[in-house]
């Protein structure tokens, strides 16, 4: 709840989803695709995932809020690994 309550106010205006997933909603369609070489996003597997998208008129300015917002949630502990795509 942390997480998505920050995500309202930090991104605001950009952000258009946030999903809070579990181990399981993110290895079926892994295993789903396997034939395609499909593998995790990030080095280590979690109990918990997290996906938040955000989609601006900007595309500089939205990945530094986006880059600040995700170096925050590391500094308070709230994730340990993540990427952007």
């Amino acid at each position: 709840l942390k997480i998505n309550e920050m995500a309202r106010t930090d991104l605001n205006e950009i952000l258009s989803a946030i999903e809070f997933l579990d181990d399981i909603a993110i290895d079926q369609p892994i295993k789903y695709l396997k034939h395609s070489n499909v593998r995790y996003p990030l080095s280590e597997r979690s109990e918990f995932y997290v996906l938040i998208e955000t989609s601006g008129s900007n595309g500089d300015h939205d990945r530094e809020k986006l880059d600040i917002f995700i170096e925050k949630l590391m500094d308070m502990n709230l994730i340990n690994d993540g990427c952007i795509a």
